[in-house]
């Protein structure tokens, strides 16, 4: 039997790790209700680092993209016009490495089917809990539709940890968002 040789690839899923902890919930100012005001079925994204990750502790800048689908806004609290597909486009800068973990601030943009965008700034880092990289986030909305209103999502994230042993490094990630949810209060 012939047997084939894959490049390891860690992937990291709410449930799977310390972001068990909850759908990964933006700033919790205060222990009001929150409502939704839109919610989106699944999301894409990818992003680059430069310089990447590697097992040096340094600076980088992030960019990427993301789209965001099956998004219905209820007509009493949000705005159905949103309704639909949204896209996303990412920028920010951190540091950290591939063995201490990393944090960044970003901003993302996203805009609505209705054409309508929503900016949104956040962090998110990534600690090494047990030699195993967990990913957290949290974001605002600062400006434009639903401004003031938090996010929630559910992020899985993956990479090639062989990638950090490299002289460039982790260059790129990719995941997905599972119930990605704008919050009002």
């Amino acid at each position: 039997m012939k047997t084939t040789k894959t490049r390891p690839r860690i992937v990291m899923s709410a449930a799977a790790a310390t972001l068990m902890t909850a759908a990964v919930m933006a700033s919790p100012q205060s222990a009001r209700a929150a409502t939704s005001l839109v919610t989106c079925n699944t999301g894409t994204y990818s992003f680059n680092l430069r310089p990447g990750l590697t097992i040096t502790d340094r600076s980088f800048t992030l960019s990427g993209t993301g789209a965001l689908a099956g998004c219905v806004s209820p007509p009493v609290t949000g705005d159905p016009a949103v309704n639909g597909n949204a896209t996303a486009t990412l920028s920010g800068s951190g540091s950290g490495s591939c063995t201490s973990g990393a944090s960044a601030k970003f901003t993302t943009i996203i805009t609505w089917a209705n054409r309508q965008t929503s900016t949104q700034s956040g962090t998110a880092t990534m600690k090494i809990v047990n030699g195993v990289p967990v990913f957290t986030l949290s974001s605002t909305t600062t400006a434009g539709k639903f401004a003031g209103s938090t996010v929630a999502a559910v992020p899985t994230i993956a990479f090639n940890p062989a990638d950090c042993a490299t002289p460039q490094g982790v260059t790129r990630m990719n995941g997905t968002l599972t119930a990605f949810t704008v919050l009002g209060v």
